[in-house]
């Protein structure tokens, strides 16, 4: 089951000089604590530009390894030219961020996102749409993933039909933990970025709500 979206966010300062990705070879970035997900992403867009974090580091740039209050921290302090992150859009650092310094967002083009899904193939074709933060005049292409929930194959297919149902049937209590993100799990798009097999008993429930054909 797919849910929420995640959009990759790649924010600089507005009245930086810095307008393409590649131009990031040897600034200051923050991609993201080790191990986060955004963290994992922002390597592979990199990679895709032929740039990987020690490329930087050895440019002159530098790689903060921090959370998001950080990152917004080093921003507004003049110490980042970049803050990265898979999140909500809009997100409450960005919107922060966007009040000051003030932040416009790197785009990735079309050749670039195709080695990106060649790299890794779980990551769609999205945009941070114009309407998602002040100042914005157009969508910025760019990538994302979705919050997935998997489950082993070995569990009947009873037991898994009866987990999603439990699932959607509770997504009003699930709302009270995490709302902005189960207002945005549209179960109309449940096979969302999909890119392995669907468990029978789940596709069983697809199929029952006419969410799948």
């Amino acid at each position: 089951m797919s849910l929420y979206p995640g959009v990759f966010q790649m924010a600089v300062p507005r009245k930086s000089d810095i307008r393409r990705v590649e131009d990031l070879y040897n600034k200051r970035i923050v991609p993201g604590k080790v191990g986060f997900t955004g963290t994992a992403i922002a390597e592979i867009v990199l990679k895709a530009y032929g740039i990987s974090f020690d490329s930087i580091k050895k440019n002159g740039g530098s790689v903060s390894f921090v959370g998001y209050a950080d990152s917004a921290a080093l921003m507004k302090d003049g110490h980042s030219d970049c803050f990265m992150a898979v999140t909500s859009c809009p997100q409450a650092t960005l919107i922060d961020l966007n009040f000051r310094p003030g932040i416009r967002f790197l785009g990735i083009d079309d050749e670039h996102i195709k080695k990106i899904r060649q790299l890794e193939p779980g990551l769609m074709p999205t945009v941070i749409p114009k309407t998602a933060y002040k100042g914005m005049t157009e969508d910025v292409p760019t990538v994302g993933t979705v919050t997935n929930i998997i489950v082993s194959a070995d569990l009947s297919e009873d037991l898994v039909y009866q987990i999603v149902k439990a699932i959607y049937a509770g997504f009003p209590e699930l709302a009270k933990v995490k709302k902005k993100a189960i207002e945005d799990s549209d179960p109309r798009k449940a096979l969302l970025g999909n890119n392995i097999p669907v468990h029978p008993g789940a596709m069983r429930y697809y199929k029952e709500k006419g969410i799948v054909p």
